[in-house]
């Protein structure tokens, strides 16, 4: 598959730059990142034949922008938690900017994606308030700070209300992608 190909090729190398320079400028690291994420699933929409759902990719793309800010938020959060010296380089004040204004993007795209594709399928009333309340508990997760930077997928093996969230959105997703499919 050439397409394939090409992504493939694209990634390793927006990768190699991504190594040698960019994961050394702040900010724009987390925009290689997310759009790491972004790239994989448009790969596996190619690889599958299936055609790209654009509002699909745009939610794990602004859900991996929101990610990786509170973790860079985290990280410096966290007195001693400078493993790379670009996490100095940046201003918790515009990292707090950042994850609102990810959060606000991808709750908005997750809303457009149920919209399209999920709405005669399932009870989007519901889907709505568990973005809303997964919302609000990554919120307060992103208040202890310490722990996440210790290590963030541990904590989220150990908070149930969280990891009970982070479950049941990505069940949606996969109902979304199953809906996708089919249609």
């Amino acid at each position: 598959n050439v397409a394939f190909a090409a992504i493939i090729l694209t990634y390793v190398l927006l990768n190699l730059l991504y190594t040698y320079v960019v994961k050394h400028i702040p900010y724009l690291d987390i925009f290689f990142i997310a759009c790491f994420a972004g790239m994989r699933v448009v790969a596996g929409f190619v690889l599958l034949g299936l055609p790209i759902a654009w509002y699909f990719v745009s939610v794990i793309v602004t859900l991996f922008l929101f990610v990786m800010t509170v973790q860079r938020l985290a990280e410096i959060s966290v007195a001693n938690i400078l493993a790379r010296p670009v996490i100095a380089k940046y201003s918790p004040r515009v990292l707090k900017f950042f994850m609102t204004l990810f959060l606000m993007i991808t709750v908005i795209m997750y809303f457009i994606a149920l919209s399209f594709v999920a709405l005669p399928l399932v009870y989007t009333d519901s889907l709505y308030f568990l973005v809303l309340f997964s919302v609000y508990e990554y919120m307060a997760f992103t208040e202890t700070k310490k722990r996440i930077a210790e290590d963030g997928f541990i904590f989220l093996l150990h908070d149930k209300r969280t990891l009970t969230m982070v479950v049941l959105f990505v069940l949606s997703l996969v109902v979304l992608g199953i809906w996708y499919i089919v249609r």
